[in-house]
């Protein structure tokens, strides 16, 4: 199975969204004070909390799994047009997890290997083990 991991502007918007409906956040508690702004002032405080959410989350997956590589690289090169939307962008393919002795991981309850993401290619794998 493939997936392509990065950031999401969508995604940063929905936790943007959490943030701004907890009544206790900073954000919501800035955005009651001001009383007298109109709501695009308003909207700017929220556009900027977007902008660096986005910049300062972890790479999560954001697309399904896919059968394929080449399914995952045709996507990956759609999203990586899109840079307003998506960065750090990168194909990831599920592999089961092992142990440091080199042992599969087996889940307790389901009695399975438990299964990673990893990168697509060996070379950046052994980038990230360094």
């Amino acid at each position: 199975m493939f997936s392509v991991y990065g950031k999401s502007l969508q995604v940063a918007k929905k936790m943007a969204d959490k943030i701004v409906s907890n009544k206790n956040s900073s954000i919501s508690i800035k955005l009651k004070k001001m009383v007298s702004a109109s709501q695009s002032e308003k909207q700017k405080v929220i556009d900027d909390l977007v902008i660096e959410i986005f910049k300062s989350m972890k790479p999560k997956r954001c697309t399904h799994e896919f059968s394929t590589p080449e399914i995952a690289k045709e996507c990956y090169a759609l999203m990586e047009k899109e840079t307003a939307n998506f960065s750090d962008l990168s194909i990831m393919k599920k592999r089961p997890k092992k142990n440091s002795k080199g042992g599969l991981v087996i889940s307790k309850s389901t009695r399975k290997p438990l299964m990673e993401w990893v990168p697509l290619h060996e070379e950046e794998q052994n980038k990230q083990a360094e």
